[in-house]
Parts: C-alpha cells; structure tokens; sequence
C-alpha cells in the first residue's frame, strides 16, 4: 500500500491521532522532495483520538475509521488547520502562559515580558509598548505544564491549549501591551 495523501501532505504515523487531535504529516514541496514534518488539526479529531481510530487522506479531506472498518467521519478542509508549532507553557502568575525550554526553564522574552503583562493587567503603563500576544488560562494551578498548538499564519494566529492528558483547556487571547491600549513607543516584538 503507497502512501497516504491530504493536498501536498503524506500522512504518517498510520494515521494515528495524537492526544491533542493531531495527525502527523510531511509537505512535499513543489520540486517532489519532502520538507519537515508537521502537524493537522481539527476539532473533529479530538472525539477520536481514543482507541483504535486512523485517519487517511483524501484529497482535501481527512477520513475516519477504524483500521479495517469503512468511514465513520469525513472532515472537510475548511475544519482542519496547519500546526505550525506546538510550545510547551508554564502557568505562571494570573494565568499567563510562559513558554519553557525542554528543560521546564521559562524562555528568556517570557522571563522579560511576563512581569510587565502582570502590571498592565493592574493598569501600570509599560515602559515600552508590544504587539506580542499572550495566553491566559483560568483555574489551572500555577506551575502546571500546559501545550499550545499554534496555527494559521503569524500576523493572524489561531490556537488551542491542552493540559499534560491532552484535554482541551479554555483561554483568553490578549495583547496587554500593545499600542492601541497603552499608545507611546513601540517596539515590535514577536515573542523573541
């Protein structure tokens, strides 16, 4: 059996769907060779990421089933989204989501910006103004590890948080720094 095909995108893994509703795949680029694995993600692939659930492509749509079985879901290409990166996060003060390294250490930008996001949100101006956004969550404890899968492009972003077991988490998307709130210098930052 030859490989399984979503648009320009082969479809690895057997097409397991990971605990974030996640399939693994690879782009072929216009030259017929393969770049870099990435991800797909849907909201539909989060009902059947339990058990013994596969996914294939077909065409612009990811099929559903269980290996052997005929179909059991068809997911449309406006449902599914290109994950251009998956960070690791920190609960940190208030909510805010710090990324961290693989070691669990907050990123440097985090450690410099997080202070100033925590006295926007009490109404103190920043000394310099960002287009940086941040995520928040509520109820999670402080310390807790949190995975936020990043899609779309990166002026106009889309994201979905989920804790260690992979269960979706809500969250606030802001910009507590950016210009339009505070007005003054700004300096552009996009997380780095």
């Amino acid at each position: 059996m030859g490989p399984d095909y979503f648009g320009n995108k082969v479809i690895l893994d057997e097409g397991r769907i990971s605990k974030f509703g996640t399939v693994t795949v690879q782009i072929i680029n216009p030259t017929g060779l393969y770049d870099p694995l990435g991800q797909l993600y849907s909201d539909e692939l989060l009902r059947y990421r339990h058990g013994r659930f596969r996914v294939r492509g077909s065409g612009d749509e990811l099929i559903v089933a269980k290996k052997g079985e005929p179909p059991i879901r068809i997911i449309q290409s406006g449902q599914i989204h290109f994950v251009r990166d998956i960070t690791h996060n920190q609960v940190t003060e208030g909510g805010w989501l710090a990324r961290i390294d693989h070691l669990g250490e907050i990123l440097p930008y985090d450690k410099r910006d997080l202070p100033l996001v925590r006295e926007a949100t009490r109404g103190v101006k920043p000394p310099e103004t960002s287009e940086r956004d941040f995520l928040r969550v509520n109820e999670k404890p402080q310390g807790q590890v949190m995975h936020v899968l990043e899609m779309g492009h990166p002026h106009f972003p889309r994201y979905q948080v989920f804790d260690d077991e992979g269960n979706p988490v809500s969250f606030w998307h802001e910009y507590p720094l950016s210009y339009s709130k505070w007005g003054g210098d700004s300096i552009f930052r996009e997380g780095g």
